[in-house]
């Protein structure tokens, strides 16, 4: 199944990311030893990919906590917060 993780070194982090995302039905697993990460099963919509990347979007620049580091189909990116416009 495909899916979109987004790895944390925080619960509080993991936490806000979860609650973010909380209309995708995200799953968060994790230690403090190991990291969290926050889930999101993506399933084959193309358009259920774009709302959960725009999500994670607004809430990585609202948050202001430095960019999410995810997996999304085994492949790994950095998603970095939109600079505000002046």
């Amino acid at each position: 199944m495909r899916a979109i993780t987004v790895e944390t070194n925080s619960v509080g982090r993991a936490r806000s990311l979860y609650n973010a995302l909380i209309d995708f039905h995200p799953e968060l697993v994790g230690s403090e030893d190991d990291g969290y990460r926050v889930s999101v099963e993506l399933g084959s919509s193309e358009s259920r990919v774009l709302e959960v990347l725009s999500a994670i979007e607004e809430h990585v620049t609202e948050a202001h906590s430095g960019p999410a580091r995810m997996t999304v189909d085994g492949r790994r990116y950095t998603m970095h917060a939109v600079p505000s416009e002046s």
